[in-house]
């Protein structure tokens, strides 16, 4: 409990533990990487958003639907950070997931360099 401080988030862990035994490793594992989206929000605590991250963490090619990309998607016209991803994409040639990264770093990087510049005027 004191790495954590969460009872909710230890009982998920449980819970996940539980259900992958239960279900079988093998078994959510083929699921997994046949609807990885699909599958992974039948755990606790995970979501449609959520489910991309942990997605992508696995190594799918797949972009996180974060609220930073998810506005950049909308403000340039299209549903989705998957589908603006997916776009740039096909026109770069480097998977989806590449391209999710390089615009989360970009963003970020502008968040940064905008606080700095912002920093000595107040």
């Amino acid at each position: 409990m004191s790495a954590f401080g969460n009872k909710r988030k230890i009982q998920a862990i449980l819970d996940v533990a539980a259900h992958i035994y239960n279900f079988g490793f093998c078994e959510f594992k083929n699921q997994i990487l046949s609807e990885p989206l699909v599958s992974l929000q039948v755990l606790p605590f995970i979501g449609k958003v959520t489910a991309t991250h942990v997605a992508k963490n696995l190594g799918f090619d797949v972009a996180k639907a974060d609220r930073h990309l998810t506005r950049l998607a909308s403000s340039a016209g299209f549903t989705s950070a998957q589908d603006l991803c997916a776009h740039i994409a096909k026109l770069s040639g480097d998977p989806i997931r590449v391209v999710d990264l390089i615009l989360w770093r970009h963003i970020e990087q502008s968040k940064s360099a905008n606080s700095r510049l912002g920093a000595g005027l107040c």
